[in-house]
């Protein structure tokens, strides 16, 4: 057993932080960003209004070229198309960029050359309106999907919310820790203090993850 005194310091989301309550899904591991696709999983929540606020980039503002969501149940529909009846705003849209624009947010064209980019640097939001309430679970998006040929101008830090009126919006994915990611890194570190226990090679991705939470500041050992 390990004698070391250190003691690994996790904080856990509170019921009063924002993220954390009915309707968003603590129990998935946060994987790292990738500039050619995420997704993001919560519990089914009705929502007529999706936001995506970015509050910080790898660098520049913020790009876009495709913005999914998708329905709960069996036969998953992407509704925010705009052939769909969906409409798209944003913060601000990128000046004198044809290949920039908002309306290539959700037009189920994929890479660099359909997307949207805000005029804010490290920042801005954009907001699709549905055509109607829908009951919704996932939600898609990439930076520059088919080709990824580019990584900058990719979304680091991030909310998604929902709302049915406008006025009142409830947060169900983002870039912050989930539940489950503080409470698997608490277990891993308890193994690894009590049991010289370490992620075998076997689980690359875990080993990644595991490697990218221990950088956090709220995951640092004091």
């Amino acid at each position: 057993m390990r004698s070391s005194p250190a003691t690994a310091i996790v904080h856990p989301p509170s019921p009063h932080d924002e993220g954390v309550g009915r309707g968003v899904s603590p129990h998935f591991l946060r994987a790292a960003v990738n500039a050619r696709r995420n997704t993001e999983r919560f519990h089914p929540i009705q929502a007529s209004r999706i936001r995506f606020s970015i509050t910080k980039t790898t660098d520049a503002e913020p790009c876009l070229d495709e913005l999914e969501v998708y329905t709960a149940g069996p036969n998953p529909t992407n509704v925010a198309l705009a052939s769909f009846g969906t409409k798209p705003t944003a913060s601000s849209v990128f000046p004198n960029a044809d290949i920039h624009r908002l309306e290539h947010i959700n037009d189920g064209r994929y890479g660099n050359s359909f997307s949207w980019i805000s005029n804010e640097l490290g920042r801005g939001w954009v907001e699709l309106e549905l055509p109607q309430d829908f009951e919704i679970d996932r939600i898609v998006w990439s930076r520059d999907r088919e080709p990824a040929q580019y990584k900058d101008r990719t979304a680091k830090e991030y909310v998604f919310e929902v709302s049915m009126d406008r006025v009142a919006w409830k947060f169900v994915a983002g870039s912050r820790p989930t539940i489950a990611d503080c409470t698997f890194f608490a277990l891993m570190e308890t193994a690894y203090m009590s049991f010289d226990y370490e992620l075998p090679p076997s689980c690359p991705r875990l080993r990644a993850w595991y490697g990218r939470f221990k950088t956090r500041p709220s995951a640092l050992i004091v």
